[in-house]
């Protein structure tokens, strides 16, 4: 007997098992679907870009190995937002009583929110300070030495203590009349991307004093998504532990607490990790509304949803359950396959009711129609299925671990909804008949 005899006489016997004991493969189909459930609580996300390349290039080498080094450059960026109007002294004490609260957590090194004492880093710095100036530093030292900068400086000394900060101001007035610390100060914030600096304290403050920075250095990269969660889960938690301390620091008459935000590269790990498993919900959804309907206009029955839904939701969800098991971690690229698996998959029901509801016009009897739709259509589509898993399959031998992710899951997802369709559809027909 030839391969395709063959084929087709298992699939015609399959057909006819699911109309004889349709209630023992509810069960069994049900039964898997809890095992798939559980492989689905298994899935992570993968935010990092660099797992989508090849592992074993050297220049994606050469940059990991550069990291685990070195570690990453990125920061916890923790935003203290003062409200308008608001004086700035109680802000920053709570940033001085906040720093010391984040550095003692295991996923933090370090924190920045200042460069420490200006006059203590003028006096110890200052003189050594022009030895690392650039090209540009070094001219603009020469441009305020200049006749005109300094009558212009010595107008603005004299409008500054006058005005109402001059307590504040005159120390460091007194040690660096010309301004050429402003210069230095450049220079020494510039691996910080240029964050602006409160001269008076040495604070990161915004120039309109309406933002705190402060910088927090994660001990391991943030695009490690449990790491991630757990540094701002961790962080939130100290400040709101910190933000109850609020009316100690700015006493019982005290401006309002600061709202504070998180930035940077972990939250924004935590919210990619988030936003995936909504785009992942929304495609597979907006996919089943469509193709349901696109099935509803083919035959024009309302009711024969049901015939379309359940197996190619059952195939979908062993495809994810199997991905849990497996593969573990989604990244972004493989996170959509749920929609072209649903795409892939109606086919598979709308040509299997289509020979069904054909033999059923003609007169046939219910096991004849199963037969002849599990056999010679079902032959066809499993031939079908058979080749466009291989096509994604091919994606194996890629050395790019998203497409290769994508084709392993998509071709074995397309497996799942044919033997879903080949096993349920029969069973509900027959379960509608009886």
């Amino acid at each position: 007997m030839r391969r395709h005899d063959f084929i087709e006489d298992l699939l015609q016997g399959l057909g006819l098992y699911a109309r004889r004991r349709y209630r023992r493969v509810f069960l069994a189909s049900g039964l898997l679907m809890l095992v798939a459930v559980v492989g689905i609580t298994r899935i992570r996300f993968d935010t990092e870009i660099l797992n989508l390349l090849p592992a074993d290039d050297p220049v994606v080498e050469a940059f990991r190995e550069a990291l685990s080094e070195f570690g990453s450059l990125d920061y916890l960026l923790v935003a203290v937002r003062i409200p308008e109007g608001a004086v700035v002294d109680p802000y920053l004490d709570f940033a001085d009583e906040l720093a010391p609260r984040l550095e003692a957590l295991e996923e933090v090194e370090y924190v920045d929110h200042r460069i420490g004492d200006m006059e203590t880093l003028i006096e110890e710095f200052f003189p050594q300070a022009f030895l690392f100036l650039d090209e540009a530093g070094r001219a603009e030292v020469v441009r305020r030495l200049g006749p005109e900068a300094i009558e212009r400086r010595a107008r603005d000394l004299q409008r500054h203590l006058t005005s109402p900060q001059s307590l504040a101001l005159r120390e460091l007035l007194t040690i660096d009349p010309l301004g050429l610390a402003e210069v230095f100060i450049d220079s020494l914030v510039g691996s910080r991307g240029g964050l602006p600096i409160d001269l008076t304290r040495g604070y990161f403050l915004s120039r309109d004093r309406r933002l705190l920075l402060l910088l927090a250095k994660p001990s391991h990269p943030a695009q490690e998504v449990e790491f991630a969660r757990e540094l701002v889960a961790a962080s939130n938690g100290t400040i709101a532990e910190a933000l109850e301390l609020w009316p100690q620091i700015a006493g019982d008459d005290g401006p309002p607490a600061p709202s504070i935000e998180l930035g940077g590269a972990a939250a924004i790990t935590v919210e990619d990790a988030g936003l995936l498993t909504r785009e992942i919900l929304s495609n597979a959804v907006t996919s089943f509304a469509l193709v349901m309907l696109l099935f509803v206009v083919a035959f024009r029955r309302l009711g024969l949803l049901i015939y379309a839904f359940v197996p190619l939701f059952c195939g979908v969800v062993l495809a994810f359950g199997f991905a849990g098991f497996t593969v573990g971690k989604l990244n972004a690229l493989t996170s959509g396959f749920a929609a072209i698996l649903v795409g892939l998959a109606i086919d598979f029901v709308i040509v299997s009711y289509g020979r069904y509801a054909e033999e059923r016009n003609r007169g046939q009897r219910l096991s004849t129609a199963l037969r002849r739709m599990c056999g010679s259509t079902g032959r066809g589509m499993f031939t079908a299925a058979v080749t466009t898993a291989t096509a994604f399959y091919v994606f194996l031998i890629t050395e790019f671990e998203g497409l290769r992710q994508m084709g392993f899951l998509i071709g074995t997802g397309v497996l799942f909804c044919l033997l879903c369709v080949l096993v349920l559809l029969p069973s509900l027909l027959a379960w509608r008949e009886d």
